[in-house]
């Protein structure tokens, strides 16, 4: 990927018959930056590419392509602060990347945690929404947590996501443990008003 004119262009190539080939180009005016970018399966098969855009305004927005012989086709795009896959096991028992865990500041300060999949048309909520929070999200950040518990964005996440699946109790306990680390003013601030929107619907 390079930047010019306001413009980020990402080649995609391909190998045939052991020549590297330029197989598309996908271009994004506006942008800045790109924050990410990698490839998952977010389709439920094969894999496709993911890439994070800055706009001149600091918004990001995750865009999905898929990549099929010397043509490449938007899936979807969607406005994030922080992203994460989230693998869950499908019909057929295997893991997969489509589910996707979108992080989005809101009106009170803090962050609406979204799980999102992709259904072959469009991204949607899965029914289970609450079910997916409690046993794929919670579960994820307080694996990161545990891995590096010296990092306190960790602890922020994880109270975040035990907000937003209702589990007040055990986000404020995590937000008081959080409190003994040494926090940043700007981190401090955002565990202040967690904790202040908590405390406002309990």
């Amino acid at each position: 990927s390079y930047i010019l004119n306001d413009e980020i262009t990402t080649i995609v190539i391909k190998k045939q018959n052991d020549l590297w080939n330029i197989a598309s180009e996908i271009k994004n005016p506006g942008c800045t930056a790109l924050n990410y970018r990698t490839l998952a399966n977010v389709e439920g098969k094969g894999k496709q590419l993911l890439l994070g855009y800055v706009d001149k305004d600091g918004n990001k927005e995750m865009s999905a392509y898929t990549l099929s012989d010397y043509d490449t086709k938007k899936l979807f795009s969607h406005r994030y602060n922080k992203f994460n896959f989230l693998k869950l096991p499908d019909k057929s028992g295997e893991h997969s990347n489509n589910h996707m865990v979108f992080w989005n500041r809101n009106q009170r300060g803090s962050y609406d945690v979204e799980v999102k999949r992709w259904d072959g048309n469009s991204l949607e909520n899965p029914k289970s929404h609450k079910d997916i929070l409690i046993k794929g999200v919670i579960p994820l950040y307080a694996k990161e947590l545990k891995r590096n518990p010296e990092k306190p964005y960790n602890w922020y996440h994880f109270a975040a996501a035990l907000e937003n699946a209702g589990m007040n109790k055990e986000a404020l306990y995590i937000i008081k443990k959080a409190r003994l680390l040494k926090l940043s003013n700007e981190l401090l601030q955002d565990f202040d008003v967690l904790e202040q929107n908590i405390r406002q619907t309990t």
